[in-house]
């Protein structure tokens, strides 16, 4: 599962580099959901962070700048959890 996350998080980078906002969403929500299936709990909060951070750069992208915050807070919730 790990190397399909880390595909799926790749081709999503690249498609939203590339301007398929909608592709990359998709890959992104793709990727979240593999990841949720992982049973290593530290490998899935790492992932699960990165997605987040990922999917707020999307929605930047749109311009829909609440959704970028609430996916950025995600992110840095994961990330504050982690480091207590």
């Amino acid at each position: 599962p790990l190397f399909i996350i880390g595909a799926e998080t790749l081709a999503g980078s690249v498609q939203m580099q590339n301007g398929n906002l909608e592709e990359a969403g998709q890959l992104f929500l793709k990727a979240e959901q593999n990841t949720r299936s992982l049973q290593d709990e530290t490998r899935q909060k790492a992932e699960l962070s990165q997605i987040f951070l990922l999917l707020g750069n999307l929605e930047r992208k749109r311009e829909n700048y609440q959704s970028a915050a609430d996916y950025y807070a995600r992110s840095l919730e994961i990330i504050e959890s982690t480091n207590t």
